[in-house]
């Protein structure tokens, strides 16, 4: 199976137009390091995602961090189409750690005074 250069979708090897969006189908196929590229990226923005919803409790700190280096990480795939599922990760990483330092200051706050 090949990729269409149109839609992205899998086509047969014989076909000479893409069933699923009519495009005619010469030179333009991805390659197959292509595809590769774009399932690495969806992997390393489905853990930013996963490390910024751990975040929120309880592992707050190491969560945190994990979600901004894989962040990091999944900026060195260009043209990732999982791009917003990274984003979406980061900021609840930012997110999370700003809440618990919010917190922390808070808390600092009421014993001193108290």
């Amino acid at each position: 199976m090949q990729i269409c250069w149109n839609c992205k979708k899998e086509v047969d090897d014989l076909a000479r137009f893409c069933m699923h969006c009519g495009s005619a189908l010469d030179d333009r196929l991805f390659e197959k390091s292509d595809v590769k590229k774009t399932e690495s990226g969806k992997f390393i923005s489905t853990w930013t995602l996963v490390f910024g919803i751990l975040s929120i409790w309880p592992f707050i700190i190491v969560s945190s961090a994990l979600g901004v280096m894989s962040y990091i990480l999944s900026k060195k795939y260009k043209n990732n189409p999982y791009e917003n599922r990274a984003r979406l990760g980061f900021a609840l990483s930012i997110g999370s750690l700003l809440f618990y330092i919010a917190g922390m200051i808070m808390i600092i706050v009421v014993v001193v005074t108290a």
